[in-house]
């Protein structure tokens, strides 16, 4: 959670950025947990497992021994169990990640959707300032009161403010 807390400071203002920052130190603590899991010697352990499985099996064919037998399925039972926590754990936290990955995307994506968004509107400043503009043109260049107040009046009726 500190990193959630650093990162938040030194963000800049958006509005998804509490969820984004919560999202990012989620990923950087997962990714901090998958890097301290990571096992190699387990494949070096499930590679063993499978040899000796392959081992006894062939002495098994060949002779038919009741002790080949015990250490095909003694192989075979550790072959599973090394799969399993292999599967248990590095599936789970790689199908987290992409979870949480797509997450942190959509809500990015939804970011980039409010900022365009809001680039478009225009500011009640802006349409003063718009509406300024053109009551300047409008006394300006019609010289007639009667044309200016037909002008205004048409103004007036599109509802900008005049």
């Amino acid at each position: 959670m500190a990193e959630y807390y650093r990162r938040l400071d030194g963000s800049e203002a958006v509005e998804h950025r509490d969820e984004l920052e919560l999202l990012s130190a989620r990923k950087d603590d997962l990714l901090s947990r998958m890097a301290e899991n990571d096992n190699p010697q387990r494949w070096k352990d499930a590679h063993d497992a499978y040899s000796r499985y392959d081992e006894a099996r062939k002495d098994f064919d060949a002779y038919g021994r009741t002790s080949d037998q015990i250490k095909m399925n003694k192989a075979r039972d550790d072959l599973e169990r090394i799969l399993t926590e292999g599967y248990t754990y590095e599936y789970s936290a790689w199908r987290q990640l992409m979870s949480l990955l797509d997450i942190i995307r959509k809500t990015k994506d939804s970011e980039i959707r409010r900022r365009q968004k809001a680039s478009e509107m225009i500011t009640e400043h802006q349409v003063q300032t718009l509406i300024g503009q053109l009551l300047h043109i409008v006394t300006t260049n019609i010289s007639s009161p009667e044309e200016r107040e037909r002008v205004l009046a048409e103004l007036r009726r599109i509802k900008i403010g005049v």
